[in-house]
């Protein structure tokens, strides 16, 4: 879904994964979706909580602040 810039879609089905054990996974895909949708408070909330466990959670969250920072 992200791949085909079907961002709500995947968003959807993201938020469907976080009680299975691909939840770490499925954040770090959300926060993707949730930057490209214009959302970037979003995208670090749902990141923040994978970071420690998840390399691409934690490269969304120093995208979004980098972003941030340089406003």
């Amino acid at each position: 879904m992200l791949l085909a810039n079907r961002d709500i879609e995947a968003a959807l089905q993201c938020e469907e994964l976080f009680d299975t054990s691909y939840e770490m996974r499925a954040r770090a895909l959300l926060a993707r979706a949730l930057l490209r949708m214009g959302k970037p408070e979003e995208a670090r909330q749902a990141a923040a909580p994978a970071a420690p466990h998840d390399y691409d959670a934690a490269g969304w969250l120093t995208r979004f602040d980098l972003l941030t920072s340089s406003r």
